[in-house]
């Protein structure tokens, strides 16, 4: 009985240090074909362009890869009619029951993401943010 209790002990705690892993949202292998990413921003409506100003291009690049088969790539212009310029987002949401919901990040402690720019803006300094 007390080997039992042990071993059921022991194999609990192996399996409590293995909870506390990382939480992988998405590898970006596949990026084009997800439906889970969603585009806004000024000269969009719906996910598409409807000014030729408002350019956003998603797709799978093989070339330039961190981990798995394929990185995703843009390629984006930012239309900007307003008087502070405009806007264009992308998010990636959670498919949950055939709806989309934001991330709960609050219990995790650090959010970690690779990206590569290619080419840097062409804009002024400090007119371009990228935010999380």
């Amino acid at each position: 009985m007390k080997r039992l209790l042990f071993a059921s002990v022991v194999l609990l705690l192996a399996f409590a240090g293995t909870s506390y892993g990382q939480w992988y949202i998405h590898h970006m292998d596949n990026a084009a074909a997800d439906s889970t990413f969603q585009l806004i921003g000024s000269g969009i409506t719906n996910g598409v362009s409807t000014n030729p100003k408002a350019q956003f291009t998603l797709t799978d690049d093989a070339t330039v890869v961190h981990e798995g088969a394929a990185s995703m790539k843009c390629e984006w212009q930012v239309f900007t009619p307003e008087a502070w310029g405009g806007y264009l987002q992308l998010m990636h949401l959670q498919d949950r029951d055939s709806t989309f919901k934001y991330y709960d990040w609050g219990y995790a402690s650090y959010v970690s993401l690779w990206y590569y720019n290619a080419s840097p803006s062409t804009a002024a300094p400090g007119a371009v943010q990228m935010r999380f």
